[in-house]
This record gives structure tokens, sequence and C-alpha cells, in this order.
């Protein structure tokens, strides 16, 4: 850890930077915290190593000023309800002000690679935020996990999603649209051209307590 700072001992204005370049972080423990819904932080599991800088300030009239940013070598995510995992590394986390941002967090999920950008404002009681995802090489027989419809259609997906989330006290709601292609893709063990395909999907309750519902449109 390494630690700098300064204060006007006249106005008590206030200036600090703490930094770490290996921390390791698990949110295990962290269940029925007040910033995720009970029922999502029990099924969300992260763990981290990641270089870690907060800067901070203090000013009179201005109140306290913060940012925390985190560059990870390494991450894992898991949400055991949805059976969904994500691993990887790179891109940047910022927390400023209680704004969180993401900048290209890329990794492995669904047999594939995905990278995460975007925006979340954990100011208000409603938390709202918007995310986009750029994916490649997913397994469409992950995805769909419906043995029935895993023998219709093989292939991998890439393409691009739009996220919408909010969290309040009635649960964690997400909304999402995307499309791209199916490339690879058979049907019923028939090779085609690559399909394009477009789908929605809309939490009907919870992440956390309810799986997600939508549909997915094939051309």
């Amino acid at each position: 850890w390494a630690f700098d700072g300064k204060m006007d001992f006249s106005s008590l204005d206030t200036s600090g930077r703490l930094s770490c370049d290996r921390l390791r972080v698990d949110t295990e423990g962290l269940a029925g915290q007040a910033l995720l819904p009970t029922e999502l932080s029990e099924s969300l599991r992260a763990q981290a190593v990641s270089s870690i800088e907060l800067t901070f300030s203090h000013k009179k009239g201005e109140g306290l000023r913060y940012a925390l940013q985190a560059s990870p070598e390494s991450l894992l995510v898991q949400l055991d309800q949805q059976d969904w995992q994500f691993t990887g590394g790179g891109g940047v986390v910022r927390i400023e002000d209680g704004v969180v941002s993401v900048d290209r967090l890329t990794g492995e999920t669904l047999g594939g690679r995905a990278s995460f950008s975007g925006e979340a404002d954990l100011r208000q009681e409603s938390r709202q935020g918007l995310f986009s995802a750029e994916v490649s090489d997913i397994s469409v027989a992950r995805v769909i996990q419906d043995p029935s419809l895993q023998e219709l259609v093989t292939g991998q997906c890439a393409g691009r999603a739009e996220i919408s989330v909010s969290f309040d006290s009635a649960g964690l709601h997400v909304d999402a649209e995307g499309g791209g292609e199916i490339l690879d893709a058979s049907f019923k063990g028939i090779h085609t051209e690559p399909v394009k395909w477009q789908f929605d999907a809309r939490s009907t309750d919870t992440v956390g307590g309810t799986p997600i519902a939508g549909q997915i449109q094939l051309d």
C-alpha cells in the first residue's frame, strides 16, 4: 500500500491518494448488504485480483469527493441462480461520487468471449444503469440450455446487446435487447449460411428470485 495526502490547516481542505498494486477482493460474506438486493447478493459471487487507486478531497462548501479506480488482473463473477459465470481480466472499473463506470471489461463466458462497458448511478434510492456487451464465439447450446432446442440449432453467436438495469427495495430488474449472427450454424445437423438473430429479455420479478424471460428471433 502507498498513501500521500495534504491538509490546509487554515481552511481544513484535505486531499489524498491511497493505492495498492495488487489487491485480492472477494464478495463472500457481503450477502444482505445495502448495495444490492438480498436475493441478488446471496446469488452473486465475485473474486478479483486488481490494482486499486483511491483519491479523495474535502473542501468547505463542497463536501467529500472521491474516485476509486480498479484495473483487474483477473476476475471471476458467478450468478448461481442463472447458472452464469464470467472469467477474465483487463479493462477499468471506476466509482466516482456514487457513479460506477465500466470500460471494456473483457473475459470468457458461455464458451466464448464478451466485453462490457457502461455506467450505473448509485446515488439515488432507485439505482439505474445502462451497459453494452459485445460477444463472439458464444455457444448457442450454452445460451439455450433446453435439450430439445439444443438438438435443433447449433453454432456460435457473435453480436452486441444493450442492457438496462435498475434496482431498489423491490429487487433488481433487467431489460435487454440485441442482435447479431450465428456462425457455423446448423439446423438438425444441416449446415446453413450465417443466421441473423435478435432477442429481447425482461426480468418478470427480480433476477435473484425469478428467471429472466424473453424471446429470440432467427432470420
